[in-house]
């Protein structure tokens, strides 16, 4: 299937037009890159006006309960629902993910992180699909893909300020490509949530359990059992 696709060059050299706000969107840079016939997009665009017009509602009437990463959580699962089932080759194209963040979804992608508040020379990684960590829809769509079972993404937004929980103990390391580890280790974390210097040492001695195990072996009791036993 064709897809839409971004290339790294136009993100960059139409970055600075994106942050101030000079230019609304990247879409018409897009090209359709792969064979056959192009990827329908309905239900991908029925997925982007959702989240739009919940932020449009949160904005309105307040966080809702919840805290801006939270609110990126919940909307993580709606876009994995919708993309999860697309050509693995569409989902490791770099391109594809930075005309998500340039096109259809910068109206998020900015909300979330603004370009008020971020280094102008850092600001790509936001919006540069290879940095799938920062990359806002890439991100979301991952730490859906890591907590999600059977359709039920609720985890994504279980716990309250965990950017730095979500990034620099999920997805940048071997846990977030194990769901039913990530899902225990997130279920401990918004059940009993550990301070900063502990949630750190609890991440490292998680990762000295992959060292030693073959962790996607385990079965879900087991990988509750690790969740729990390695919290300091």
């Amino acid at each position: 299937m064709k897809h839409p696709t971004l290339a790294r060059e136009h993100v960059l050299a139409h970055m600075e037009e994106l942050m101030t706000g000079a230019i609304t969107e990247l879409s018409s840079l897009a090209t359709w890159e792969g064979d056959g016939n192009n990827v329908d997009l309905t239900d991908l665009n029925l997925c982007i006006g959702h989240i739009e017009q919940s932020l449009k509602a949160r904005l309105a009437d307040g966080t809702g309960g919840l805290d801006d990463d939270q609110f990126e959580g919940s909307m993580a699962g709606d876009l994995h629902r919708c993309l999860s089932s697309w050509d693995v080759g569409i989902l490791d194209d770099a391109g594809f993910w930075s005309y998500l963040a340039c096109g259809p979804l910068w109206f998020f992608t900015k909300w979330r992180e603004d370009p008020a508040k971020r280094k102008p020379e850092t600001y790509n990684v936001y919006i540069d699909g290879s940095k799938n960590v920062e990359c806002v829809p890439l991100r979301m769509f991952l730490r859906a893909q890591a907590i999600g079972h059977q359709g039920d993404y609720a985890l994504g937004e279980a716990v309250p300020q965990g950017t730095d929980f979500w990034r620099s103990h999920i997805l940048r390391v071997r846990t977030g490509s194990e769901p039913r580890l990530a899902r225990e280790i997130a279920k401990q974390h918004a059940t009993n949530r550990m301070m900063v210097d502990n949630v750190r040492e609890y991440a490292k001695r998680i990762r000295r359990r992959w060292s030693n195990e073959v962790i996607y072996a385990l079965d879900p009791s087991e990988c509750a059992a690790v969740a729990r036993d390695e919290r300091p």
